[in-house]
């Protein structure tokens, strides 16, 4: 999967390049820069550090140990944002039509009292009914996977991204593909646009996939995408999730 999104990458940036000179995600490189320049720093330091055994290095592997934590999520982010922009610069299919064909759901009763998902008689919208039992006083957490199904009903991941929503709800700058995605969620519901799940009942009704929001890259076939709701500060506790099976043509 890895080799296909830097090809398409490349491929964007070459031809986003000779139409307009510029890059479409400068600021998640910029960010992608800046960090692996204070990644060889810091490197450097600590090989001072070990060398002359003058100072207590502790603080400075700390320092490393977190550039490292953040350069897979930064990596993901840049690559998302390339993807984002690669329809305006490269041919690669346009979206044509989706049906879904199945729907299933759970959640956590210490949180949510029902969650259910129907899929209306046309099989291109969907009505969601939820309800939340108690005020969730923390950053809601998106685990999101899309994968394709195979030989044999097996299903191989294509994408995989993990969020705070209060970092992507109310964004109107720099959209990537998962902003789209929520922003669209939104649009067709009664929940306040906020990161914050109140005790409430929520409503989506003929919930449909914007044409915008479907990958580049996505090919003809059956997907499984896997929306998973969960409260990182509460030592990751599952508030809801569900698993929709749809098939989606490209031209």
């Amino acid at each position: 999967m890895y080799k296909l999104v830097f090809v398409l990458g490349l491929l964007c940036v070459i031809g986003q390049s000779s139409a307009t000179g510029d890059l479409i995600p400068k600021t998640s490189l910029a960010g992608l820069t800046d960090l692996l320049a204070n990644l060889g720093t810091i490197a450097g330091e600590i090989a001072g550090c070990v060398v002359t055994s003058l100072t207590d290095c502790s603080t400075l592997v700390t320092d490393l140990a977190g550039l490292l934590n953040a350069i897979p999520d930064m990596v993901e982010d840049c690559v998302i944002n390339i993807i984002s922009g690669c329809a305006d610069v490269v041919d690669m299919g346009a979206f044509s039509s989706y049906y879904f064909r199945k729907v299933v759901v759970d959640f956590n009763h210490k949180y949510v009292s029902h969650y259910a998902v129907d899929i209306n008689p046309d099989h291109t919208s969907l009505n969601i009914a939820l309800s939340v039992i108690r005020d969730l006083n923390v950053d809601m957490w998106l685990r999101i996977t899309v994968s394709q199904r195979g030989a044999k009903n097996t299903y191989k991941r294509l994408f995989f991204y993990d969020m705070n929503l209060c970092n992507v709800v109310g964004k109107s700058k720099d959209f990537n593909i998962m902003q789209l995605w929520i922003q669209n969620v939104f649009k067709y519901g009664d929940m306040p646009l906020t990161c914050l799940f109140r005790k409430s009942n929520y409503s989506w009704s003929n919930l449909r996939v914007d044409k915008d929001s479907i990958p580049p890259f996505i090919m003809s076939g059956r997907f499984r995408i896997d929306p998973f709701f969960y409260l990182k500060d509460w030592d990751n506790e599952v508030a809801f999730n569900s698993s929709v099976f749809v098939d989606i043509k490209m031209k």
